[in-house]
């Protein structure tokens, strides 16, 4: 494909060669594109299976905590 600017022709890789990047998104995690297991989540579930949300909160910050801190692994 060729752009013609103001009667330069340049092709579209060239003017992609040409641009600076100016921002780089990195989602490590899922931070940006999930919402994950988020409290709203845990509610719905506990709700849904008769559980204890508050003992299950407790839980999984015990869990998610500490594996967040690399002090376990996925594994444990």
């Amino acid at each position: 494909m060729e752009l013609n600017l103001g009667g330069r022709i340049e092709t579209e890789a060239n003017q992609l060669a040409n641009s600076p990047i100016t921002t780089l998104f990195l989602d490590i995690g899922g931070v940006l594109l999930t919402n994950g297991w988020d409290h709203t989540m845990r509610q719905d579930a506990a709700k849904t299976f008769a559980l204890d949300y508050a003992d299950m909160d407790e839980r999984h910050h015990l869990t998610f905590d500490t594996y967040e801190e690399g002090k376990i692994s996925l594994d444990e």
